[in-house]
């Protein structure tokens, strides 16, 4: 764990509970190898994680592309894929290019974080027919040798209780290690590829 991820930690009140569930997820994810596995698992954490949020999507930044690009998703439609956002367009992008999270807890708040980031019209149209109408939500960079890789972005659909900054801290120390797992799964599928083709040489 580095030291910034110890400093979150530090910060955090955690009960045995929370803990159990951070170490627990943590666990199961870096056990994953194939990439669509390891990213469906990882969602399916971060809900537990966060179990006031109801769904969420999971952006991987193409350097092809130089776009978020969604790779998994829960509760949300297939058409959310095609929401794909520059870096510094909308929340996913803003927090993509900062690398600092960030938390909303009503819908104004998050569609004026939205249009304060210029998301493009067909952005917002593909988001809005995507989503239920989110009460919060809870964004923060996924990094590795603290390069920005990605985002993950979790709606609350039916207002629970206000989030808060240590759910913000806490996402973000899942987020920190779930890199390091997308990372590894990454690299087996390269060097599986790898050995595929040198099989058909």
């Amino acid at each position: 764990m580095s030291d910034g991820q110890e400093a979150i930690l530090r910060h955090l009140t955690l009960s045995n509970k929370q803990l159990s569930i951070l170490v627990e997820s943590i666990r199961t994810i870096t056990s994953k190898l194939h990439i669509d596995e390891v990213l469906h698992t990882i969602m399916r954490h971060a809900l537990n994680v966060i179990p006031e949020a109801d769904a969420g999507y999971l952006m991987l930044f193409d350097e092809q592309k130089q776009c978020l690009i969604p790779k998994t998703y829960i509760h949300f439609p297939p058409l959310i894929e095609q929401f794909q956002t520059k870096p510094n367009e909308a929340i996913t992008g803003r927090v993509f290019a900062t690398g600092i999270g960030e938390f909303f807890n009503s819908y104004d708040e998050i569609m004026a974080a939205m249009y304060h980031q210029n998301v493009s019209p067909r952005n917002l149209q593909t988001i809005l027919k995507s989503a239920h109408v989110p009460q919060a939500a809870l964004c923060v960079p996924i990094t590795v040798d603290a390069k920005p890789i990605g985002i993950m972005i979790l709606h609350q659909l039916r207002k629970k209780r206000d989030l808060t900054q240590e759910d913000l801290l806490f996402f973000q120390a899942f987020a920190d290690q779930v890199g390091v797992a997308i990372q590894k799964a990454q690299y087996y599928e390269q060097m599986t590829e790898k050995v595929k083709e040198a099989h058909e040489l």
